[in-house]
């Protein structure tokens, strides 16, 4: 039964002179024989609400697939949302409010349902005003008045009076059709500005955002005025729906962007992969449907469906009707290799996939869980952290390097100038021995005597290590760098008072790193194991009056330190 020839049973206009592309008009649910058998199951339902909420799942989702009568609509959304508790703990006088709001508009000479001459006051109002939080008042009630002539402008709720093609007698029809299911009846722009002026000033911090007005619209078509209201409350203050998605900068709805790009990989791993290489972002069509909840969708009892498990289940319904909605859309996408024909078509549905056998029925295949959700926002939330700190490092490399106090440079110099000069490191008495006879050489007899075993190197592997023609200096003291094997007493370093000044006039590459005034020195020695290394640090600075010459005899190695690192070693541990 259509509520007029000019209305469908929903309340949204037919056209007969134009297709309607934007609109289906056919209904399978409304006026059939289910709803009524449904009516009275729905019945019992609302007066036992608690038995069936309860368990997961809870009984009463089977019966949100099976549908909900237009009639039981409204009672079923408000138990859902459970607005009667927020309404019961607020202390916000919603009647209060909407008397102060009529005074003003009549005070004022402005019209509730807008017009030229209305958006014009309340514009110089805000720019006169110079109380800021009066003149955002008025710059919200400005926007909220230009929203509510573009929400559902086919619906005889929110369709303009005053139009020349609009049938009095056509909407009076629908107006009494409509009454019978509960919900306003009448112009409902008005009442929409009530709702949503209400919660501007409900909740100040997040004021108005287009997108409300399609959702306190949809509330309205149900419900009355103050329940509207905090159902609009529950939806935008309740983290298991819409908490944080209307704040300034949209945090919420960028956070599960991201989350849903994640979901996407996993369930649909070609289409993913597609829309990354022409760079379609799930931000650039997932904003228009979670932000007004899919009422956009040209099938409307499609649109009532996914609402009915939504307020049962949350954000995650939210993100179930997503995939859904990309699952039947892929092959199409697939096929598009033009960003503007994938944009157009993720933005504009097609109205044949939206249907309830086509649509819901994918809604309700989907499985996607909160645990999912915060653990794939757990791992988004790791990631960002690595990333800030692998900029901040990044950052502080750049500083470093941009004012020349890099150490790490300083010490790849250093490691440059100690493998080009053969007589680095062993004294002024060895200067003419090939550097790793010096390096490997022992006693005051002047005879070889077999290398200690280097860092983590055997005795054998040491030895052969000193027979082979191919290790360079610069390896051999990467391999020596430690600390003493042995206890070394001050008392045999300061035997030879000569040792660094004639070290120094000799070689003039030791002066030059023993002018780095804050860079520390170790005498170091081959160790037969890391444990033995550990345990007898020597680590004396330049500046010190220990520094004395090393008996010449030892073999030891003079090598500077540069930010815990050696000029040609791997980094040192800072002696205990």
């Amino acid at each position: 039964m259509a509520a007029s020839s000019m209305f469908d049973v929903y309340g949204f206009a037919v056209y007969k002179d134009e297709e309607d592309e934007d609109r289906c008009h056919e209904y399978w649910f409304a006026g059939s024989p289910s709803e009524s058998t449904c009516s009275r199951n729905w019945d019992k339902i609302l007066k036992n609400w608690n038995d069936y909420t309860t368990g997961s799942p809870p009984r009463i989702a089977s019966r949100l697939r099976q549908g909900v009568p237009r009639a039981y609509r409204g009672a079923v959304w408000k138990n859902l949302l459970a607005s009667d508790v927020l309404r019961t703990n607020s202390t916000f006088d919603f009647k209060a409010t909407l008397g102060r709001l009529t005074t003003f508009f009549s005070d004022n000479g402005l019209r509730e349902t807008g017009g030229h001459d209305t958006l014009s006051r309340l514009c110089t109002l805000s720019e006169d005003c110079v109380d800021e939080g009066r003149a955002t008042h008025y710059v919200a009630l400005r926007q909220i008045l230009l929203d509510t002539g573009r929400t559902f402008p086919s619906h005889r709720l929110f369709i303009d009076d005053n139009l020349d093609n609009v049938d009095a007698d056509a909407l009076a029809e629908c107006d009494t059709y409509l009454g019978q299911f509960g919900g306003c009846t009448g112009s409902c722009r008005p009442r929409l500005l009530h709702v949503l002026a209400a919660y501007e000033r409900y909740n100040s911090t997040v004021g108005y955002c287009q997108g409300m007005s399609f959702i306190a619209g949809m509330l309205l078509m149900h419900m009355d005025e103050e329940d509207t209201f905090w159902c609009l409350a529950s939806l935008f203050e309740r983290a298991k729906y819409l908490l944080g998605f209307f704040d300034s900068n949209l945090s919420k709805m960028h956070l599960y962007a991201n989350i849903f790009k994640e979901l996407l990989q996993h369930h649909l791993p070609e289409l993913s992969d597609h829309l990354d290489k022409h760079n379609i972002y799930p931000l650039l069509y997932l904003t228009p449907w979670f932000m007004t909840l899919f009422t956009m969708l040209p099938c409307w009892e499609t649109v009532l469906a996914i609402w009915d498990l939504m307020l049962l289940e949350g954000i995650t319904a939210i993100c179930r009707v997503a995939l859904a909605i990309m699952r039947l859309l892929s092959d199409k996408l697939l096929a598009c290799n033009d960003m503007t024909q994938i944009i157009r078509l993720l933005q504009h549905l097609p109205a044949e996939l939206t249907k309830p056998a086509v649509l819901v029925d994918a809604i309700w295949s989907f499985e996607v869980h909160q645990w999912e959700l915060g653990a794939l926002q757990n791992l988004l939330a790791d990631r960002q952290q690595n990333e800030d700190e692998e900029r901040k490092r990044k950052a502080e490399d750049n500083n470093a390097l941009s004012t020349g106090n890099n150490r790490r440079v300083l010490t790849r110099q250093c490691a440059k100038r100690s493998t080009s000069q053969d007589d680095f490191g062993a004294g002024a008495r060895n200067a003419g021995q090939p550097a790793k006879k010096r390096l490997c050489s022992s006693s005051s007899t002047g005879r070889p005597s077999a290398p200690h075993a280097p860092l983590g190197l055997s005795s054998s592997a040491a030895s052969n290590a000193s027979n082979s023609s191919t290790v360079s200096t610069g390896s051999l003291l990467q391999k020596i760098v430690g600390v003493l094997s042995a206890p070394f007493s001050t008392t045999r370093l300061q035997q030879h008072a000569g040792w660094r000044r004639s070290l120094a006039a000799n070689h003039s590459q030791f002066s030059t790193l023993s002018s780095m005034d804050d860079e520390p020195f170790v005498a170091t020695s081959p160790v037969p194991s890391l444990t033995a290394a550990k345990a007898h640090p020597l680590m004396i600075s330049p500046n010190s009056s220990l520094v004395s010459p090393l008996p010449e005899h030892t073999g030891f190695t003079v090598v500077p330190i540069l930010k815990g690192r050696c000029s040609t070693g791997p980094p040192l541990e800072s002696p205990n």
